[in-house]
């Protein structure tokens, strides 16, 4: 009968630990947790050094396994003098969890800090005491399936592979300007072979906090053809802790006044970065539009994003299937397959040209008064039209006739 200990100290609060005695198996397994860029996909950054991105690093734990396992403990550890970690409550596996994921940070800021978890292929009761190994799986979500996808009883045959265990956000402590610092990934014993070889493979990765060692995001803006012309507006929400909250609703984000385009691509969204962009992959995160004078809700759709066109330091996103009265949160993932991700929060917002989420008459105003002028880059978010060559009565219409209208 082989037996193992299974320590997992300080979930909860409580020190677990629980010796569990188990079938025979035919064969160890080899279980690792590596670090990948995205939930699924995304990059292995396992053995790498990865750059901060806007002060963040974002990798996700998946799980695998050369045969079906029964358990596991595994501690994300880190230098909390250097970084600070969170996990994302959501992206948590639940099946057969023993407790939700704990932060463990030392008294006095340094090496030490650690994320406790741990899994194992037995019920979890009701009142949320671990189950043993003559009781059947738990057969209903979010306790099932459990790690293990056969039966703990028998002899274990199915393989695990990537299965996505946790999402962890590293954010860079103030100071932390130079230098590296690693992110590892161990079990400490908290394994179900814990006595046996191969058992567990520890992973680990390097956060660089150079500024020369990674890209940032400096700029971004929209662009849209007008005439004949493509005229840029730039676009100040972008990356750092108030993108979200712009996305969401909140100030500081900035407004394309321009109708779209009837072109194949309505806008272009154009990020610049610190350094050459070569790869990458955009996705809308969140889009929310207003339904009424105090009421908003999800867009009825996404806008569509084209495949990123990358020269220099530039990556220009196609967008189409824009909403008006939309706040749209856009991100290009993986920028150079450094793990660096960057993101851009974008009010749609036809005739908004004072750019402060609401069309009023004062819009209109500031349209009728440059009527006749050149569309210029200087100018060209009073061109609502987008039709190029001067801004005129057809602009001042367009606006005046969206008066009252409002971003979420």
């Amino acid at each position: 009968m082989h037996k193992f200990t299974s320590s997992v100290r300080g979930i909860g609060g409580i020190a677990l630990a629980a010796a569990m005695s188990l079938g025979a198996f035919s064969a160890n397994a080899v279980q690792t947790v590596n670090p990948f860029t995205a939930a699924t996909g995304g990059t292995n950054i396992a053995g790498t050094t990865v750059p901060f991105s806007s002060n963040q690093v974002v990798f996700f734990g998946r799980y695998s396994a050369s045969q079906s396992e029964s358990g596991l403990g595994v501690k994300v550890k880190y230098d909390s003098s250097k970084v600070t970690v969170a996990v994302d409550p959501a992206e948590e596996y639940q099946g057969c969890r023993i407790a939700p994921a704990q932060v463990q940070t030392p008294a006095v800021a340094g090496p030490g800090a650690q994320v406790v978890m741990g899994w194992i292929d037995t019920s979890i009761r009701t009142a949320g005491a671990v189950g043993w190994p003559d009781q059947a799986e738990p057969t209903v979500a979010p306790l099932a399936p459990c790690l293990d996808p056969g039966n703990i009883n028998g002899t274990p045959t199915g393989a695990v592979a990537d299965l996505k265990l946790f999402k962890i956000t590293a954010t860079r402590v103030a100071g932390f300007t130079t230098g590296t610092t690693p992110i590892s990934i161990e079990s400490e014993g908290n394994f179900s072979y814990a006595s046996a070889s191969p058992g567990f493979t520890n992973k680990s990765f390097t956060i660089d906090a150079a500024a020369a060692g990674g890209l940032t995001l400096n700029s971004a803006f929209t662009s849209r053809l007008q005439g004949a012309t493509p005229f840029t507006i730039p676009m100040t929400a972008i990356n750092g802790a108030a993108v979200a909250a712009a996305a969401a609703g909140g100030a500081g984000i900035s407004i394309e006044s321009r109708s779209p385009s009837s072109a194949a691509s309505q806008y272009d969204l154009v990020m610049d970065f610190s350094a050459a962009a070569t790869s990458g992959t955009a996705s809308v995160i969140s889009c929310v539009v207003s339904t009424g004078p105090a009421t908003s809700a999800a867009c009825p759709t996404l806008p569509t994003l084209g495949a990123p066109v990358f020269s220099g330091t530039s990556a220009t996103i196609p967008m189409t299937g824009v909403t008006n009265q939309s706040r749209v949160l856009v991100r290009l993932t993986n920028v150079n397959g450094t793990g660096t991700n960057a993101e851009v929060a974008l009010g749609f917002l036809i005739g908004d040209v004072t750019n402060n989420g609401a069309v009023s008459a004062t819009d209109a105003t500031q349209v009728s008064l440059r009527n006749g002028q050149a569309v210029t880059a200087a100018n060209a978010r009073y061109d609502v039209t987008g039709n190029g060559g001067t801004i005129n009565a057809t602009d001042a219409t367009q606006t005046s006739l969206r008066v009252g209208t409002r971003l979420p």
